[in-house]
């Protein structure tokens, strides 16, 4: 919630504080946690997955508030916000697709396509050593 409250509060200018608390916070639990390490690439890539969903699913919200302020989509903003969403899409797609696959759907931007696989198999690999 708090870095939602500060990019809303970018976008429209200004922000306004409430002096008590309208939060409670549990750690280690939830979106907190930390992954499947050491377990099989399965575990892992479901993981990966779920967090790439929320990621996803984060800068969509951001580009609809961004739309509400009234932001166009030739803004900074807004193409930054959709590089992100491609990206997102991309490392989505090399977990769950082959390396060849990967490239014939994002054809048009190969360099990127390459360091999304590789950054995510050694993402993988990583957690399977930890």
């Amino acid at each position: 919630e708090d870095l939602i409250l500060g990019y809303r509060a970018a976008l429209a200018g200004r922000i306004a504080r409430i002096d008590r608390p309208l939060v409670d916070y549990r750690i280690g639990v939830g979106i907190s946690a930390r992954g499947p390490a050491g377990r099989a690439a399965a575990d892992w890539s479901a993981f990966r997955l779920a967090t790439l969903t929320r990621h996803k699913a984060t800068f969509l919200q951001r580009l609809a508030d961004a739309r509400a302020f009234g932001l166009t989509d030739g803004s900074e903003v807004m193409r930054t916000l959709d590089r992100h969403l491609a990206a997102t899409a991309l490392r989505m797609d090399a977990i769950t697709l082959t390396a060849g696959d990967v490239l014939r759907r994002h054809w048009r931007h190969p360099l990127m396509a390459l360091r999304c696989l590789r950054s995510e198999r050694r993402r993988a690999r990583q957690a399977a050593r930890s």
